[in-house]
């Protein structure tokens, strides 16, 4: 239980204080300048191998084997595993994408954001992420052409994807004999190690459905053992099938239903909400970042941050400070027009081409 309050911490943060435009433009910015940092250590990494973790904290986070890749090394710097570093280098790519577009019409400096996008592009390439980069290339031209509405409807269909996938995958319509002959005509190896985690997810996932409401709970028990040896035999990479074999249907639409829900309020309601480019930048950011949850765990407070802050966008649907700026004008205003209509006795005290008349009275006079 307390591990659920923490790790939905950052979504209730997110939701009452993350609101407005300006505070979405705020965090964009804080992702693109924390990962533009972090790219001088992950380059070298990228050089050196992946040690900064062992020398400062004295132990390896994963397997050092899985990070060795081509003629070089996928870094990790602090983070659990290479492919959460990836993660998060594209999520601050798509968010100086979006820094950009909101600032190259007001900001003479709007260039630097471009720089950044692509110093941050040249680092997750030299990453070795591959999947993770090849998404991040496949939004990247949405992040740059389209506009909110095209935006918002592309992270809404992304996570209504994400929302339904235990059962389009049960259901075969995840073409996942595609997906890995395409990885097999790219990196056989990659090709091999993709289809024994397409297998283990296939055997996992007919091991939730025998109890598909609530789920197998923790302990291990959504896993499968040996009949002989009682080992474990299988291997969960994705969120989505730890989360729907340990918590069923219920925890799966409690949790993957915070995380995309906003999306498609955000989508559904755009011109009723007045939702800018940050925002619709912002639910692209999110839709990454829910992507990578089908291969991959990295399911972070910092993903719940984003979620909560989309999610503050729909209930608190204008800034407060501005709400109620606007309120007290208008009644201001109300009071001034009421007091120059209406003297003591009730005659009117406004002049007579000022006096609200009908139009019949009008076309009588002209």
């Amino acid at each position: 239980m307390a591990s659920t309050f923490f790790s939905v911490l950052p979504f209730v943060i997110g939701k009452r204080y993350l609101t407005t435009t300006e505070s979405h433009l705020t965090l964009l910015k804080v992702i693109c300048f924390a990962m533009l940092g972090y790219s001088i250590l992950a380059l070298w990494e990228v050089r050196m191998s992946p040690q900064l973790n062992r020398t400062i904290y004295g132990y390896f986070p994963h397997s050092f084997g899985q990070h060795i890749r081509a003629d070089g090394f996928r870094p990790v710097v602090f983070f659990d595993h290479g492919l959460s570093l990836g993660l998060f280098l594209s999520m601050s790519l798509l968010s100086s994408i979006t820094v950009w577009r909101f600032k190259r019409e007001s900001d003479s400096n709007a260039a630097l954001w471009i720089v950044s996008g692509i110093w941050l592009l040249l680092t997750l390439i030299l990453a070795k992420t591959l999947a993770v980069l090849v998404v991040s290339l496949l939004l990247m031209p949405f992040a740059i052409l389209l506009g909110v509405r095209g935006q918002l409807v592309l992270a809404a269909g992304l996570s209504a994807v994400v929302l339904l996938y235990p059962m389009l995958r049960g259901a075969g319509y995840i073409p996942t004999d595609s997906i890995y002959q395409i990885a097999a005509d790219h990196d056989e190896a990659r090709a091999q190690s993709l289809k024994y985690r397409l297998d283990n997810e296939d055997n996992l996932l007919e091991r939730a459905n025998l109890r598909p409401i609530t789920g197998w709970g923790s302990w291990g028990r959504n896993h499968i053992y040996d009949d002989t040896t009682g080992r474990q035999v299988s291997v969960t990479d994705g969120m989505w099938i730890i989360i729907i074999g340990m918590f069923g249907w219920v925890g799966y639409s409690a949790r993957f239903g915070l995380l995309t829900i906003p999306v498609m309020i955000l989508a559904l309601n755009r011109k009723k909400l007045d939702v800018s480019i940050v925002t619709s930048g912002l639910a692209l950011v999110l839709a990454l970042n829910l992507v990578d949850l089908l291969p991959n765990a990295a399911l972070t407070p910092i993903t719940w941050l984003l979620a909560g802050a989309l999610a503050g966008r729909c209930v608190h649907q204008n800034d407060p400070v501005s709400s109620n700026l606007r309120e007290d004008r208008t009644n201001l205003q109300r009071q001034g027009i009421d007091k120059l209509n209406q003297s003591d006795n009730g005659d009117s005290l406004a002049p007579a081409e000022l006096r609200p008349v009908n139009l019949k009275q009008r076309r009588k006079r002209q």
